[in-house]
């Protein structure tokens, strides 16, 4: 008899995969929850294979391995396949209400609302789903396991060191009644128990639904609730059926097997039925996706014209609101103090900040930097470099601005050099108006800068203009020649534009001539020409041996025209924008 148990045991795990309504449940139950549906399996292969190792190693010899251990191994596993099942009903059931929980909670409009709740709809039945499979697959592993261990204990009886129990006509003992029907009163329980949680899932999905059609209105709720009504039906049709079973448990093994075999068969139909009523909701849902997209059309057209006519209102409330500021502006630039005086107090406050460019050797390498002061007027804004030195020289404070710049520049280089970012061929240079140039203490204050930051005068080079030199050539030059004296190098800025005569030029110790913006500027307009002056200025310089170099670059086609003609020194927009301190550190020198 006990072949015959094996034979059972075996039979149920091969007609499960089998048949293909037992094999998608056993399959959906693995998608929806594996941890817990490998755990039933284990707990009903257990029996089996404890039984198989009995008969293999004769464990009977072991008088503590009776049919009474044997018997307490198969409850347990029994109890445990119940257990399981109802860890699965639990689990489903939470996630089920968190599901519509949060889908229910959300915050937006109409058709977001609508959007959230169809998806927490679609993940509570995935839950729903969880809670009543696993239930079913719980109980049913539990009857399947105590079923076929009844066939065991007549190999017990026949190799076991005593005999235990009455046994009939073939040999065979059943398992102790009063044990067996223990179990199957704690599976019914489960099984109940289940099923009444399952009952109440479904009267919250159809509060759910009732709340639902009273805010929508939608037709699709009322056929839901029908759909839900008739699962109800079938868990009242299952729960008449366990109270069959009971009554055929009396009967004994025999009466249990054929009602097992019918509850079977009742089983798949009720599966075949729960996957037709799931296919009715999934049905349902979809229609109701498709309204609430139709409706998300509508809301987008609305919405898309409502915000052209936002737009167009915004639009122009916003150009109105520029007239406004305009006027403002222009009011608070009235009322301003002179940009003279707010020069002064600038001064005085010390508000202006520094501005390096680099400067590019023909190769690609960052060879110094020119610095530029920058001002921006709580009034005015940023105020242009050409407006700022147009109301210093008007309040004769050129002078003033350049001792600023050159105190502030020394002492960023300074620490520029110590810190090793600053290389020792590199040259930093600073602008240098007639008025600074010429003042009695430049060259005492210069001198002095220097020494206080420690800093090498080799690294430091002044740009001058034509028209400095122009305005008074010999007070020039001799500045000029102080500042070689000190390691200063002297660069003749804006050089091209025809204020210098040959022969002062010839007479200065300039280091190098930088050509003028508005050559470069003119490579656009008249590329013959330009050339032209480009030749002339480099042999000028090559027969004086002067270094060449060109500001005011902006795209590659001056560059290469500048390097044709044999200048090797560049700057301008094409190569960076001025950059504060720690941008310049960042974006050049770092690089």
């Amino acid at each position: 008899m006990h072949f015959l148990g094996i034979l059972f045991y075996v039979g149920i795990a091969v007609g499960i995969y089998t048949v293909e309504t037992t094999r998608a449940f056993v399959l959906q139950s693995l998608e929806l929850s594996p941890e817990i549906t490998v755990l039933i399996m284990l707990a009903f292969a257990y029996p089996l294979i404890l039984f198989i190792a009995v008969m293999l190693y004769h464990l009977t010899d072991n008088k503590r391995f009776s049919l009474d251990y044997y018997k307490g191994q198969v409850n347990l596993c029994s109890s445990l396949c119940v257990s399981f099942g109802l860890i699965g009903t639990f689990v489903g059931l939470a996630l089920m209400i968190e599901g519509i929980a949060s889908g229910m909670g959300v915050e937006g409009d109409f058709s977001t609302k609508m959007s959230s709740l169809l998806g927490a709809i679609s993940e509570a039945m995935d839950a729903m789903s969880l809670a009543f499979l696993t239930s079913i697959l719980g109980v049913s592993a539990s009857v399947a396991i105590l079923f076929c261990t009844n066939f065991f204990s007549s190999y017990f009886l026949t190799h076991g060191p005593e005999k235990e129990g009455q046994v009939d006509g073939s040999g065979t003992e059943l398992i102790a009644d009063k044990d067996s029907n223990e179990s199957i009163v704690v599976i019914k329980d489960a099984l109940r128990d289940s099923l009444e949680m399952i009952a109440n899932k479904e009267k919250v999905w159809s509060d759910l639904f009732l709340l639902m059609q009273k805010s929508s209105g939608s037709t699709v709720v009322d056929q839901l609730n029908k759909i839900m009504y008739r699962n109800n039906q079938l868990i009242e049709l299952m729960s008449e059926q366990i109270k069959q079973l009971r009554q055929e448990q009396a009967t004994g093994v025999e009466g249990l097997q054929t009602s097992l075999k019918k509850n079977a068969d009742q089983l798949s139909d009720d599966f075949s039925q729960v996957a037709t009523t799931m296919d009715n909701v999934s049905s349902a849902v979809s229609n109701m996706n498709e309204a609430v997209n139709e409706s998300q059309t509508m809301t987008a057209a609305v919405i898309e014209k409502t915000t052209n006519q936002m737009s167009e209102v915004i639009n122009r409330n916003l150009r109105e609101l520029s007239k406004v500021a305009e006027i403002l502006g222009d009011i608070r630039l009235a009322v301003a103090v002179p940009i003279e005086e707010a020069l002064k107090d600038a001064l005085r406050q010390n508000v202006f900040t520094l501005m390096f460019q680099p400067v590019y050797e023909s190769g690609g390498e960052v060879i110094g930097a020119e610095t530029f002061i920058r001002w921006e007027d709580p009034v005015r804004g940023p105020v242009l470099t050409r407006d700022l030195l147009d109301a210093a020289k008007e309040a004769n404070l050129m002078n003033d601005i350049d001792r600023w710049v050159m105190v502030n520049a020394i002492r960023q280089l300074s620490r520029w050099y110590f810190d090793g970012k600053w290389q020792d061929n590199w040259q930093l240079s600073i602008n240098c108006s007639s008025e600074r140039l010429l003042f009695p203490l430049f060259m005492a204050e210069l001198s002095s800068e220097l020494e206080k930051a420690k800093l090498p005068p080799k690294l430091l080079a002044f740009e001058i203009t034509e028209q400095t030199i122009m305005d008074d050539p010999e007070a020039s030059n001799d500045k000029i020649m102080q500042l070689h004296r000190l390691g200063v190098s002297v660069y003749l800025d804006n050089f091209g534009t025809g204020f210098t005569s040959l022969g002062n030029l010839r007479n200065m110790d300039i280091d190098r001539v930088k050509v003028s913006r508005t050559i470069t500027d003119g490579m656009t307009q008249d590329l013959t020409g330009v050339t032209s002056i480009i030749r002339s200025i480099m042999v000028i310089a090559d027969e004086m041996k002067l270094s060449v170099s060109a500001e005011g670059i902006e795209t590659k086609e001056q560059m290469d025209l500048l390097k044709r003609e044999g200048c090797s020194m560049f700057q301008g927009y094409y190569f960076g924008k001025p950059k504060s301190p720690d941008e310049f550190i960042i974006e050049y020198i770092r690089n």
